[in-house]
């Protein structure tokens, strides 16, 4: 309860300079902070071992934007009625870019929508209110980090690329 109390207090807290911070202990935090969420809503969330990576920005933003990608995929799972619900991420870094992969078996990004998904005002979840601002947010944010957000459909689910300059 203590570290959960702690990590909702940093999340809140606004980064007015960049600084390096572990991806390894972002992810962490963000899966601290949706415990509760993931285990009603009977989610697993698998990482794989693997040599931590630090990254040049703003750390709580990057949360917000990991946040966004867990509770869309969250949303999918239950709009799809899937059984085994699994969010896999994982990363990589090369010499000139750090690529995070957030990938779900939540049934995928609907064809007619998946080439407007970052604008604004583009949703799937119109009849639940939802705005079209989070995915929208979640670009702005890795352009303010020099990179790019993509998505593609897999067998089961959606493949959301992180790709970020080093």
């Amino acid at each position: 309860m203590t570290i959960t109390l702690s990590e909702f207090r940093s999340f809140f807290r606004p980064n007015k300079e960049s600084t390096h911070f572990s991806l390894e202990s972002c992810i962490n935090s963000v899966k601290i902070l949706l415990k509760d969420e993931l285990i009603k809503n009977n989610i697993t969330i698998q990482q794989a071992e693997q040599k931590d990576i630090l990254i040049l920005g703003y750390e709580n933003e990057f949360k917000h934007l990991l946040l966004n990608l867990i509770n869309n995929a969250k949303d999918a799972f239950n709009d799809n009625t899937i059984k085994k619900r699994v969010i896999a991420i994982g990363y990589t870094e090369t010499e000139h870019h750090i690529t995070l992969q957030v990938v779900d078996n939540a049934g995928g990004v609907p064809e007619h929508i998946i080439k407007d998904i970052f604008h604004p005002n583009v949703t799937t979840k119109a009849a639940k209110g939802g705005t079209g601002i989070g995915l929208y947010m979640s670009s702005q944010i890795v352009q303010k980090h020099h990179g790019k957000l993509s998505v593609i459909n897999t067998k089961d689910g959606a493949r959301f690329t992180i790709t970020l300059k080093k």
